[in-house]
């Protein structure tokens, strides 16, 4: 079972699936069955950027549900609570520009701002946010 794969192709942007359709000979080779654990949204990315490995299934795409995961899928907080954080966020990424167009150190900005994308669900560029201000001491 080979899982986790949702992790690595985002950190690698996908390029991951490319050189496992490059390395299928190598796998299938193996001659022991496996199987890959992927999100619904990655499924498109490796049937499209792996055909040839994708093809190679013996069998068809199962999908699970999982109680758990349900809240990820629905809108808990209510409309207003999401403008809420969408004035919040537009007003802190506004203070951003500002300061770095000044040269101001913008530790305290960006902390908040990280922290209001993951509240709304916004994981890419909250990762995205800290990686760029990494240097940025105790984010």
């Amino acid at each position: 079972i080979i899982s986790n794969l949702d992790q690595l192709i985002r950190q690698t942007r996908g390029k991951i699936v490319t050189e496992m359709n490059m390395a299928r000979e190598l796998l299938t080779d193996l001659g022991v069955p496996m199987v890959f654990w992927l999100s619904e949204k990655n499924i498109p990315l490796f049937a499209n950027q792996a055909p040839d490995l994708f093809l190679r299934r013996d069998r068809s795409v199962l999908r699970f549900s999982d109680k758990r995961l349900e809240k990820f899928h629905t809108d808990d907080e209510a409309p207003g609570d999401y403008g809420h954080l969408k004035l919040k966020t537009a007003l802190l990424e506004k203070q951003l520009e500002a300061a770095e167009k000044n040269g101001d150190q913008a530790r305290h900005i960006t902390a908040d701002l990280i922290s209001l994308y993951l509240k709304a669900g916004l994981y890419e560029p909250a990762d995205t946010m800290f990686e760029a201000y990494r240097s940025l001491s105790e984010i």
